[in-house]
């Protein structure tokens, strides 16, 4: 444990060091200002729907910085073979992984964090307020962002896991893309085929058997979007949260330990 904190610190100093928390800062001002223009070209429910765009946009900045932050901290030391000194230390192969995965979500954790801080404080001091309009529920808001923060951790985590198997340089991000992609609307495609009686036939004889087998593979981030509680009153039972935080620390969890298997027995030129 006490190796994988330290490339956890490790791993932070070089982000640092090569100004990706300036990144994180830039992917903040990018989330605020997004929502104060949706505030601006919103005549009806500004609020919610300023907030609504900026939690949107902070699942796609998120994503964005997930797949820099990994590229640059495990990627780039696997192509530049720096991993061979890594591996020649007296610690265990684990310890490089595990603590790359921890540095990268408490990055992300920040990220999440400072976005949260910062739409509070634009919603409350830097927007108009128009009365008779419906507001967000505030107080809601921490666990909408825990939610877009462990999505994002299930996301690094299949990062990670493509990592250890590909053998060139972005075939890790292209994979984790359409892993993202897959995950937050494969399930709403296949609910839209199988239960909606405006779904075209044909389309549900060549796609239901291929999306049915593809179901069992990816897991349904869609889940994790808590966004309606706070944005619309809706209460917390039907959000299933508990099942969705179970179901997703499981898959990650599955993902992180085929991804130390692979590692400590694959073979660096």
């Amino acid at each position: 444990m006490i190796d994988s904190i330290t490339f956890l610190i490790q791993a932070i100093l070089i982000a640092y060091r090569t100004r990706l928390l300036a990144l994180t800062g830039m992917l903040v001002f990018f989330v605020l200002s997004a929502m104060g223009l949706a505030h601006s070209f919103s005549p009806r429910q500004a609020d919610v729907v300023a907030l609504d765009v900026a939690l949107s946009c902070l699942r796609i900045g998120g994503l964005l910085l997930l797949l820099i932050l990994a590229q640059q901290l495990i990627v780039v030391d696997i192509e530049r073979r720096v991993i061979l000194g890594v591996i020649a230390l007296p610690v265990k192969r684990h310890s490089y992984l595990v603590g790359r995965f921890l540095a990268i979500s408490s990055l992300l954790l920040v990220f999440v964090v400072a976005s949260g801080l910062g739409v509070f404080l634009e919603a409350h001091y830097m927007m108009p307020v128009f009365a008779g309009l419906s507001q967000p529920e505030w107080l809601k808001i921490p666990a909408v962002l825990g939610g877009v923060w462990i999505e994002l951790v299930v996301i690094l985590s299949a990062m990670i896991f493509f990592t250890t198997l590909a053998k060139t340089p972005y075939l890790s991000a292209i994979l984790t893309l359409g892993f993202a992609v897959a995950s937050r609307s494969l399930h709403a495609a296949l609910n839209y085929l199988m239960h909606d009686p405006d779904a075209s036939a044909k389309v549900k004889v060549r796609l239901l058997p291929a999306l049915d087998f593809i179901r069992w593979l990816v897991p349904d981030l869609s889940l994790l979007d808590w966004r309606d509680a706070a944005l619309y009153a809706q209460p917390w039972e039907k959000m299933a949260i508990f099942p969705s935080i179970l179901m997703a620390t499981g898959y990650s969890a599955l993902l992180i330990i085929g991804a130390v298997w692979l590692f400590q027995r694959r073979e660096f030129d």
